[in-house]
């Protein structure tokens, strides 16, 4: 094959890979007319694929005795002109081309030619104008020629005459010809009834003459055998431009880097049609949806017969389905074409099908996706323009073109232009209204622009529109979006847009106000309210004083956040003096409100006579109101009502308050209402409880379950969770264990794959209480299984307190394998190093960070267990390390619950140190502890101080020093708790060895004779001192035994440290 020349080649790999430095004009019809070769190459982006494939049919030609011939089939606008003009240009300028071929283009509408004679004529005529770029004189003589032929048309020869002087041309400037005839189609409907024949007789027999036509469709005359031109041609066919065309395309139109975009709305919209693309990307450099529409008209205009005649020419059900086709513009399931062309889906299955192998419809996708589409979308253009005068239609596709295709900033841009040609034209208000009404959607970018200057017609729907919006957007939590949006429509000038009423800018900053709040910008919420009211805040219009109304409340709710309930009181019962005589709906919903919360304050500041009193105005007011909205805060209302009762002890009143609910809801049609129900009854039960009816209250928590157990409304299955939560924990405390698991694993069972937050934790806590009643049935291995069902639901929660509970699951199986181990310690470690991951990926934190409490005291006890197992496993250095971690981590801490693991820590390491002969490290860090202890006034009698001063006594024992070990001794003593078996034994041992270390008999024996309860239980110890000084004691014989066994073995431990004076104790 003859390759394109080699720097045209490698500018089409250029127009294909880079974006062009430039915009370019690309005509949308004409292309080569008054242009240059050069140019034409320069426009030609797409089609590559198709040029190549015309060029190597042309290039078997250049040596074969018989030529191939071409007809390009395409729909108009798909570029069959320019394929034609490029080979054409090709021809000329590539020399391994132009040496043997010669094109020869006929104009687009070959009008005259109805014989053999009139198209030898027009050859000889396009000939002679090809020529002159070959052979200016030849060209002259060919014109001459010409002219003297048509002169004589009435000479029964002129059909062989003009054909001899073609083919002469031809022999003389030594090329084969490439006549290049479009709308071939046309040409053969118009000619006499032998035209066909002669013109196949020519072609097959003279090898001099190389026919490449076009067609816009696969005409009768190619498929019939009894036709001259039955399989004369090469067919290639022109597709739709795919994607990545579409963005070469529009990328060498624009002059910009489109390969970000997603292109698939352009190739939608223009159905791949280079003509469409062209007049696209004209609109992309003005952005007028007005200029636009008049270039489609016009277009339009040029193509009205052609469309007129196809629509005709189709059998009546066949037009009715290509209509809903082309009226639907984009790809389409057969579904919605039945719809459109209210015709049942068989039938249009099997038109579609028809119109596919007409070449009128094209499909994509395969099976239930399928989709059709026109081939060409001019006619979809046509219809909606000419047919239904819909250019409103137009410009509604058109904006959801924008919003799919252009960027954030191109979408302003174009909006503001739409807003600026509006008022001149009522199409584009149309077609604008069209989007507001059915996909509001699209206008994203539009709410950016100065949208308040729309025409006056158009303005009340906007609006509208700009609420509907905003209100999404907080419902979103894009909080960050509404202020933005909010803040564009109040920095316009009143003054010069009249439309902007105070309930419009009142109602923007209600809404910005409450936006600010959720964000956290309290000042700024703040500010705004202020503003609200004081702009407004006497305006005699309800709809105003409604939104003043909502911004003072939601100032109440900042103050109540605030702890400022003086404060959020008074404006409370501003928002209720406010509304008083108001008769607007949600003037009254505010009302009931601002009365609940004002309750809820005056509660929490512990005014029960003053905070039942809003509770009962609601009801008064509006209890025999049906609306859904007004009885939801009188369910409120009464439920808080009866919780101040119960928690002010007054339980009687309390539960007949809960029957009023039960009473007053229970007939509700409404899920939201029924609600209450399910409270009243779970709350009445915990009355029901306190007052030691139990059966009641377990008859109510089961009547939850009964009455709404099958509810899919999450707060309904909310009432359920809690009911069996209750009914779980009641029995567990009544000691009806079986019965308790029974109701915790019921709950399990109903929602653990529920989605919920607040169901999640209330089945975290179910799983946490049946692991603890497992434990207490001595059944560790169903614990553990509890305990792995909770982590496994849960360990990947974003949940605080349900990490908490997977920590919580995660110690108690720890603890349970510790026990069940024995001396398993490897086991013991790795459960205590899966705990510590759990804590140490709790939010993303490192062990460095700040935990909730809880988990501190989880983490440190995880710490201990580790700890604890590599010193059983030999790993001393690697126990120390982890010791001095939870030292150093905890160590600071002020609670006494996270302090106390750096002492047990401290505790455990100087133990350690000692077993290591590491006496002054193990005196040391017991000082250290015993400093923390006092400056955290821990009590000088608990557990921790006798731990702490026995390690110390036991170090100071090993360095053998005396004194300060007596001193010690003395203090260990003094947190002696008598009743406690192993401090008694551990005293008896102290003495023992101090007695062996130092023989001070007296001096021990005043210590340990305090007169208290003590005294008693270390009678034998203290006989044993006093006979050793000499004393004569006198006590029962049972006594005296254990005493004289003490005696020994403080004379055999004095012998061992005698014989081994550097030994240990």
């Amino acid at each position: 094959m003859f390759p394109l020349k080699e720097e045209k080649t490698e500018g089409l790999q250029r127009i294909r890979t880079m974006v062009p430095n430039k915009t370019r004009v690309i005509r949308k019809f004409n292309p080569g007319v008054l242009q240059s070769d050069d140019e034409v190459v320069e426009q030609f982006v797409v089609r590559n694929h198709e040029l190549k494939t015309v060029l190597a049919l042309l290039q078997d030609n250049i040596g074969s005795p018989s030529c191939q011939h071409a007809l390009i089939i395409a729909p108009r606008g798909q570029g069959k002109t320019m394929l034609l003009t490029r080979t054409a240009a090709e021809l000329r300028s590539n020399e391994e081309f132009s040496q043997y071929l010669l094109p020869v283009r006929f104009i687009e509408e070959s009008q005259e030619i109805f014989t053999m004679a009139d198209f030898w004529l027009e050859t000889l005529y396009h000939l002679a104008i090809e020529c002159k770029r070959v052979d200016y004189l030849l060209a002259e003589e060919l014109h001459k020629r010409h002219a003297t032929l048509s002169k004589n048309w009435s000479n029964d020869t002129l059909e062989e005459r003009a054909k001899i002087a073609v083919l002469d041309a031809a022999d003389r400037i030594g090329r084969k010809l490439v006549l290049m005839v479009e709308n071939l189609q046309s040409l053969n409907e118009a000619v006499d009834k032998d035209f066909g024949w002669e013109l196949r007789y020519v072609l097959q027999s003279e090898p001099q003459i190389i026919l490449l036509g076009s067609a816009i469709s696969r005409f009768s005359g190619i498929d019939d055998a009894t036709q001259p031109f039955f399989e004369l041609f090469r067919i290639i066919r022109l597709q739709p431009l795919n994607a990545d065309e579409c963005l070469c395309l529009w990328n060498c139109l624009t002059g910009h880097d489109s390969s970000s975009r997603n292109i698939r709305p352009l190739e939608i919209l223009t159905g791949g049609s280079p003509r469409l693309i062209v007049i696209l990307a004209s609109f992309a450099r003005h952005m007028s949806i007005r200029r636009l529409l008049e270039e489609l008209v016009l277009m339009i205009d040029e193509f009205t017969d052609y469309f007129r005649g196809n629509l005709e020419s189709l059998a009546n059900t066949e037009r009715r389905v290509f209509i809903a086709v082309i009226d639907l513009w984009q790809p389409s399931t057969p579904s919605e074409i039945s719809v459109r062309a209210r015709m049942d889906i068989r039938k249009v299955s099997t038109m579609l099908g028809r119109l596919v192998k007409r070449g009128a419809v094209i499909s994509e996708g395969n099976g239930r996706k399928r989709k059709y589409s026109a081939a060409e979308r001019l006619y979809s253009i046509y219809y909606k323009l000419r047919r239904n005068r819909d250019d409103a239609s137009i410009v509604q596709t058109m904006i959801h073109f924008m919003s799919a295709f252009y960027t954030d900033a191109e979408q302003k841009k174009m909006f503001s232009v739409l807003i600026s040609e509006m008022s001149e034209s009522k199409a584009i208000q149309d077609g604008f209204r069209q989007v507001m009404s059915e996909t509001p959607d699209m206008l994203e970018h539009f709410w950016d622009v100065n949208w308040v200057s729309l025409p006056n017609q158009l303005f009340p729907l906007a609006n509208d529109q700009f609420r509907k919006r905003i209100q999404k957007l907080f419902d979103l939590r894009d909080f960050s979006k509404v202020i933005q949006s909010v803040d564009h429509v109040i920095l316009a000038d009143p003054d010069c847009i009249p439309q902007l009423r105070d309930s419009i800018i009142s109602w923007d900053l209600m809404i910005k106000a409450a936006a600010e709040r959720e964000l956290g910008l309290i000042e700024s919420a703040l500010l705004t309210i202020s503003e609200v009211v004081k702009r407004y805040g006497t305006s005699e219009n309800n709809e105003v004083q409604l939104y003043v109304a909502h911004a003072l409340l939601n100032k109440g709710e900042i103050l109540r956040s605030q702890l400022n309930h003086d404060s959020a009181l008074n404006t409370f019962e501003e928002v209720v003096r406010r509304l008083e005589t108001s008769e607007i709906h949600e003037s009254k919903v505010l009302t009931a409100k601002a009365l609940v919360y004002k309750g809820e304050l005056l509660h929490i500041q512990d005014r029960l006579g003053l905070s039942l009193a809003p509770c009962e105005e609601v009801v008064e007011r509006y209890g025999s109101n049906d609306q859904i909205d007004l009885q939801f805060w009188v369910g409120q209302a009464l439920i808080n009502k009866g919780l101040f009762l119960q928690n002010r002890g007054r339980i009687e009143d309390s539960i007949s308050t809960f029957e009023d609910v039960i009473q007053h809801f229970h007939d509700s049609k409404s899920e939201t209402l029924l609600n209450f129900v399910g409270q009243a009854l779970a709350f009445r039960g915990q009355s029901f409880m306190t007052h030691g009816r139990l059966e009641d209250a377990l008859h109510d928590y089961d009547e939850v379950v009964r009455q709404f157990g099958s509810a899919k409304y999450p707060p309904l299955q909310y009432q359920v969770a809690r009911a069996l939560l209750y009914r779980g924990k009641l029995l567990r405390n009544d000691k009806r264990t079986e019965l308790a698991l029974s109701a915790f694993e019921e709950l399990i069972k109903r929602f653990r794959s529920n989605e919920h937050e607040s169901l999640k934790r209330i089945v975290a806590r179910a799983l946490i209480y049946k692991v603890e009643l497992l434990l207490s049935q001595n059944n560790p291995k169903l614990a553990i299984s509890a305990c792995d069902e909770l982590i496994q639901l849960f360990c990947t929660s974003e949940i605080n307190d349900l990490l908490m509970m997977v920590s919580r699951a995660q110690l108690s199986k720890i603890k349970i394998l510790c026990d069940s181990y024995e001396n398993n310690y490897s086991s013991i470690l790795s459960a205590a190093e899966d705990g510590i991951q759990v804590i140490s990926t709790f939010q993303n934190l490192d062990l460095s960070a700040k935990l909730p409490m809880l988990l501190q005291l989880h983490l440190a006890e995880f710490m201990i267990r580790k700890a604890f197992a590599l010193h059983h496993q030999g790993e001393i250095l690697s126990c120390q390390t982890e010791l001095d971690e939870i030292i150093e981590r905890f160590g600071t801490e002020t609670d006494h619950t996270v302090l106390q693991w750096s002492i047990l820590a401290s505790i455990y390491k100087s133990k350690t140190q000692i077993d290591q002969g590491n006496i002054e490290g193990a005196i040391f860090t017991s000082n250290v502890a015993i400093r923390r202890l006092h400056h955290n006034d821990f009590d000088r009698k608990g557990g921790l101080t006798w731990n702490v001063r026995l390690v110390q006594t036991e170090a100071l024992l090993n360095k053998r020093d005396q004194n300060a070990a007596i001193e010690s001794f003395r203090l260990l003593y003094a947190s002696l708790e008598p009743n406690d078996e192993r401090m008694i034994r551990e005293i008896i041992d102290i003495v023992i060895h101090l007695f062996a270390l130092r023989e001070a008999p007296d001096e021990l024996v005043q210590i340990i004779s305090s007169g208290d309860e003590s005294e008693d239980a270390l009678r034998p110890l203290i006989v044993a001192l006093q006979i050793e000084a000499g004393q004569e004691v006198r006590a029962p014989v049972e006594i005296l035994e254990i005493a004289s066994d003490i005696r020994k073995n403080m004379k055999e431990l004095r012998t061992s440290l005698t014989a081994n004076p550097a030994g240990e104790p």
